[in-house]
């Protein structure tokens, strides 16, 4: 019986325990999820282009003609060996349109030179000047203020000593000293006016030879714009008239707009514009500006219209319209010289206008005022009721106010020297701009004119000759056949956007088989193949003898902006031609995001624009499935794949194979190989589910 009641019992019990849930705490604890980021200012803009080629013998290069003109001489015949850089052709020029080109080049520069020497000349010689009539009013200053306080020291005297009835007192000498002394003042103030006269004068013959050297040059524009358009005659218009400006014809209407302007204006301003006097001077020289802006802005609208236009069509060929524009050209050049002058020259002017008048002011003011103590003077002697002390003041005052007048003087001619160097600073200045721009007008018509030879761009054999001595070629036609003999070559393919940033010349890092080879980038092709990439041709600085092996090839390129994985990067929208993106930022131990100004793409790269704080975080992996519920944000500044090898950085390195296709490197952006979850991902999740199952 008792076992039967201990029994029940326990069952009770048991059943009691099975029928209640059983509570368990349950503490979830947060995994770590690592960021990879980057600061902006460790943002590299240089990047590798990786790719694989296959290493060729000996190839073969066509070299085509890159101007017009008659072959006058080769300089080899086929079989023999060629060395780089070696002229194999040599051309000349028929329509003379280049070595003109280049020769008036020249001639430009030298006249710019000679221009800026004469400029140089004249405006020292103007400094210098002003330089000596300070120096000049200077000693005049201190001789007049010893004079002036000598004679208030003789007034002073005259207290103790005058007698003004006699002839031979100082009262009396005192009056024909004054006398003298304004009959001198008088005589520099007429010596000054016609000096000023004279040079009012001369400014006058300037500007009249000015105006005529200004028409001359509109004659020659007129008469340019004429052979172009026909104006004068504007219902028969020249056979080439419809080829000008025919890729913008607003161009060529700019153009006859602008000739209809000159003409009027030489017309109804320049004509009838006269200069005699010095009151018509300033307007003289507004239309003489004017004039001059015509005249560039016909130049120019011109020049525009040459360049838009469609040349080397039976219409309208390539070497008259180089004829036209060489004019157009020299008429600039010319036109530069000639402004150049005029600005000089009406610098000079107008600061001579500005001064002369106060200096002869100031003359009449000390002429006056010799005249008013001459005056009080002889008051004081007739009357013989003027005592010695206000003599004495009367000189006093006299001697203040002269040496206030000189000074006010000095002060101007200070001031007249300052304007003429600052004007001569920016003159020469001027002058100098116009060199420079001769000397790039000299070396680009140098670089057009050595089209004229055909040189071999490497070490070879020549395979075959396509030209004949005395023909006539275009630019284009095949001259010379090489095959290269001396290295090894690559022949590597790229995508157009890194056709653009390869130039001839550019090194190239090689390895094959471990070793390390260094070449030169020696030919471009601007022919696609059938996967729509490019050929560039490599050459290795020595022979790699196995010839059919594969090497990787490695081009330095450089972007203007800081690159960025473009896996890092949402492209958001356009604003006009600029690209909108966000990006992902750590600031303040949070996620931030951030609008940015996106660039030009290089490969899995892509250009930030907008110029970050140096210290900015930009994150690199993906954190779109961060939780802040299930993770703690933390830094890392290496991200390894399941090899254990650490990834390439943002520097932007990229392997491609030969046909194009990328095989981007592991960049520090956080893609990680297929298979292994980053701690973004399910991994984490797996981790959190496992820590679950740890506390049950």
């Amino acid at each position: 019986m008792k076992k039967i009641i201990t029994f029940l019992t326990l069952s009770f019990f048991l059943l009691n325990s099975c029928g209640q849930p059983q509570i368990v705490e349950q503490k979830v604890e947060k995994t770590d999820f690592i960021l990879d980021t980057q600061k902006f200012s460790s943002l590299g803009n240089s990047y590798s282009l990786e790719k694989s080629s296959k290493i060729e013998a000996s190839s073969e290069i066509i070299l085509n003609t890159e101007a017009s003109g008659k072959v006058e001489s080769i300089s080899i015949k086929e079989g023999d060996k060629v060395s780089k850089g070696q002229g194999l052709v040599f051309m000349s020029d028929n329509s003379l349109t280049l070595n003109t080109a280049y020769k008036q080049s020249i001639l430009n520069l030298e006249q710019a030179r000679i221009a800026y020497k004469n400029s140089k000349l004249s405006l020292d010689k103007n400094v210098e000047d002003a330089e000596t009539n300070i120096q000049k009013l200077r000693v005049n200053f201190e001789n007049t203020k010893k004079t002036l306080e000598q004679d208030l020291r003789q007034a002073k005297d005259n207290l103790d000593n005058s007698d003004l009835n006699n002839a031979n007192s100082k009262s009396s000498l005192d009056i024909e000293k004054i006398n003298n002394s304004i009959e001198k003042m008088e005589f520099e103030y007429k010596t000054q006016q016609k000096s000023n006269q004279d040079k009012i004068d001369s400014f006058i013959l300037s500007l009249n030879k000015e105006k005529d050297t200004l028409r001359n040059q509109i004659v020659n524009a007129v008469d340019l714009g004429d052979n172009l358009f026909n104006i004068k005659n504007p219902n028969v218009k020249p056979k080439f008239y419809d080829y000008i400006g025919a890729s913008d014809s607003r161009k060529r209407d700019n153009a006859e707009f602008a000739i209809k302007k000159l003409m009027d204006f030489d017309k109804d301003v320049l004509e009838k514009s006269t200069l005699k006097k010095q009151e018509e001077i300033d307007k003289f020289i507004k239309n003489l500006d004017e004039g001059y802006n015509t005249l560039k802005e016909f130049l120019d609208n011109v020049l525009d219209a040459l360049n838009a236009s469609l040349s080397g069509l039976t219409g309208f060929p390539e070497t008259e319209r180089t004829a036209y524009t060489g004019r157009v050209n020299g008429y600039i050049s010319a036109y530069q010289g000639n402004y150049t002058g005029f600005v000089t020259l009406k610098t000079s002017i107008t600061s001579f206008l500005n001064t002369y008048k106060d200096t002869e002011e100031s003359t009449l003011k000390q002429i006056d005022l010799a005249k008013k103590d001459l005056d009080i003077t002889k008051k004081a002697i007739n009357s013989g009721g003027v005592s010695s002390q206000t003599t004495y003041e009367k000189v006093r005052i006299s001697t203040a106010d002269t040496i206030s007048n000189l000074e006010i003087q000095l002060k101007s001619a200070e001031s007249t020297l300052e304007n003429l160097k600052k004007t001569r600073d920016v003159t020469l200045e001027n002058a100098m701009n116009t060199i420079k721009n001769a000397e790039l007008s000299v070396e680009k018509s140098s670089n057009e004119v050595s089209k004229l030879v055909v040189t071999s761009p490497i070490i070879g054999q020549v395979a075959e000759v396509y030209v004949t001595v005395g023909q006539t070629y275009s630019p284009g036609s095949k001259a010379i056949k090489i095959l290269s003999t001396n290295k090894s070559e690559l022949d590597v393919y790229v995508t157009s956007d890194d056709l653009g940033r390869i130039n001839i010349g550019d090194k190239v890092h090689i390895e094959y088989r471990g070793e390390k080879y260094e070449g030169e980038v020696f030919s471009k092709s601007n022919l696609a193949n059938e996967t729509l990439n490019y050929k560039v041709k490599v050459s290795l600085n020595k022979n790699i003898n196995l010839v059919g092996g594969v090497a990787n090839v490695s081009f330095k390129l450089k972007s203007k902006f800081p690159l960025i994985n473009i896996n890092s990067v949402t492209v958001l929208h356009s604003q006009g031609d600029k690209k909108i993106g966000e990006i992902n930022i750590f600031k303040g131990g949070k996620l931030d995001k951030v609008e940015v100004e996106l660039g030009d793409v290089y490969g899995k790269f892509i250009e930030i624009k907008t110029p970050l704080e140096k210290d900015t975080e930009i994150i690199l992996n993906d954190v779109s499935n961060f939780d802040s519920e299930k993770f703690e944000l933390k830094k890392s500044s290496q991200v390894e794949t399941n090899t254990g090898k650490i990834e390439e950085s943002s520097t932007g390195k990229i392997e491609e194979t030969n046909s194009g296709k990328v095989t981007e490197k592991q960049s520090s952006t956080g893609k990680i190989e297929e298979k292994k979850e980053t701690n973004t991902g399910k991994t984490q999740e797996k981790k959190q589910e496992k820590a679950k199952g740890t506390e049950k």
